[in-house]
């Protein structure tokens, strides 16, 4: 049976070992590949990656507010105010390098 503290563990592993996933899953794809989509309404590969990244960004400020005060208020409210795809063209997701 697996303890709550093997499964975080193996979670935090996951997590810690995501960006070599990503980055193995990347290799070798030309820019062409990268502006694959399954229809028009869905993200590119180009765009998961930024989106994969500033949600990272976003989500480690999170972490360290609560971390540095437990007892704070913390919204992102300003980000849920505005739909994903609209982030998406402010961040330039469709036309940034993903170095």
């Amino acid at each position: 049976m697996t303890t709550p503290a093997k499964l975080s563990e193996a979670i935090l592993a996951q997590y810690a070992d995501g960006f070599a996933q990503l980055e193995s899953a990347l290799n070798g794809l030309t820019g062409s590949d990268l502006n694959l989509t399954l229809d028009a309404d869905t993200y590119s590969i180009r765009q998961i990656v930024h989106h994969l990244a500033d949600g990272d960004d976003i989500w480690t400020l999170c972490i360290k507010a609560a971390l540095g005060n437990p007892e704070g208020l913390f919204s992102l409210q300003w980000y849920w105010d505005v739909p994903q795809k609209e982030w998406a063209e402010y961040w330039r997701y469709a036309s940034r390098s993903i170095e």
